[in-house]
């Protein structure tokens, strides 16, 4: 066997007058009455005989298992770490939790080496899910369909619904018969799912599956605790921040349909953050031009030079609102008689944030009140 050829071997090359060296040589010892594997650093040399020549082997045998455990304890966390990396810059610029989702499972099954790496939507009774998209090796079948985890036995379901993952070495070996039956139709004899579990109800799956038996280390399955609270977490902002997008498009379009009203935002210092379709009809500058600089642009030179953007800030602040009628100055140097109200705008948490102006043109109808005054 091997170990009787690699004893040979010694004694021959140490009998011809040779030396072998091993480093982190990998055995299996009988300790305790079971089988242990060790690292082992082996030195052999030649003892010379009364002839001087070789009549034995020496050995000099260091024992080196927790040294090599602890570099390969390092070395799988610094992969690990490398990887989801990796992964978060991937998906950095997701906006859809279907693609975040996808480019997860293919670069996790192709880090772990999977045969499959599939996500489920679970339903309502905890039971049915549906696998909407997984990624698969070249000699591996999509697991994409629908199904029921009570049809891989009630231990995995239970497990599942406590929010454990559920984790397969050997199918045949570790699983209920009717598990293993299930997972064989579908060519898996190993397998880890983690469980997403949201307002105390299970709501999702991620599984990782291998066509062989696989015993899981610990490094593994940090990595696949650590990809399963990443992608929830970040398909959870994904999707509040497309619900936000779409509050903050229906909301613009509310603003841009007042297209008689100037309406235009401000931070604290009076610079504009918004800019909607009346302003720039009215005013002549884009949103564009207009982001990020102040509004005293549209303040004649005389109501500048005297600090009116200011004082009207610093009114709104103190009364709730300011309201004016003055001459205001379009891009293109004209002027118009503009009536407007400035109030304080506040964050969700009451926070001061800017202001908000709404303005209206109203030169016609003063041109109109000053003749009749002249009349």
């Amino acid at each position: 066997d091997e170990v009787a050829d690699f004893n040979d071997n010694v004694m021959r090359v140490g009998l011809a007058g040779g030396t072998l060296s091993y480093r982190n040589h990998e055995l299996t010892l009988q300790r305790h009455g079971k089988p242990e594997k060790v690292w082992m650093n082996l030195d052999y040399s030649p003892v010379p005989g009364e002839d001087g020549k070789p009549a034995g082997v020496i050995a000099v045998v260091v024992e080196v298992t927790e040294a090599v455990a602890n570099r390969r304890t390092l070395e799988q966390s610094e992969a690990r770490l490398r990887f989801l990396d990796e992964l978060s810059q991937a998906v950095a610029e997701s906006r859809d939790a279907s693609e975040v989702l996808a480019i997860t499972t293919r670069l996790t099954g192709e880090h772990l080496t999977l045969s499959n790496c599939a996500y489920a939507d679970v339903d309502s009774d905890e039971d049915g899910f549906t696998v909407r998209g997984d990624w698969h090796a070249t000699d591996a079948s999509s697991v994409v369909g629908r199904y029921r985890l009570s049809d891989f036995g009630e231990r995995a379901f239970d497990t599942l619904r406590a929010g454990r993952p559920v984790i397969i070495n050997d199918l045949p070996v570790d699983a209920e018969p009717r598990q293993a039956r299930r997972g064989e139709k579908l060519g898996v004899r190993a397998a880890v799912c983690a469980p997403l579990i949201k307002d105390g109800r299970l709501t999702g799956l991620m599984t990782m599956l291998d066509s062989a038996p696989r015993t899981w280390s610990e490094s593994e399955l940090n990595v696949i605790r650590e990809v399963a609270d990443r992608s929830w977490a970040h398909i959870q902002r994904v999707g509040a921040e497309g619900a936000l997008r779409e509050s903050e498009t229906y909301n613009r379009q509310i603003l841009d349909s007042a297209s008689d009203y100037g309406i235009v935002a401000m931070d604290m210092n009076g610079l504009v953050t918004l800019w909607n379709r009346g302003a720039a009809k009215m005013l002549g500058w884009t949103e564009r031009e207009m982001i990020g600089k102040p509004i005293s642009v549209f303040f004649t030179p005389e109501d500048r030079a005297a600090g009116r953007p200011e004082i009207k800030r610093k009114e709104a602040l103190s009364s709730g609102r300011a309201q004016d009628a003055r001459w205001h100055v379009r891009k293109s140097g004209e002027r118009f008689w503009g009536l407007s109200e400035m109030t304080p705008l506040h964050d969700e948490r009451g926070r001061l944030i800017g202001f908000v102006k709404l303005m209206r043109d109203r030169t016609v109808e003063y041109a109109a009140q000053e003749a009749l005054k002249m009349s």
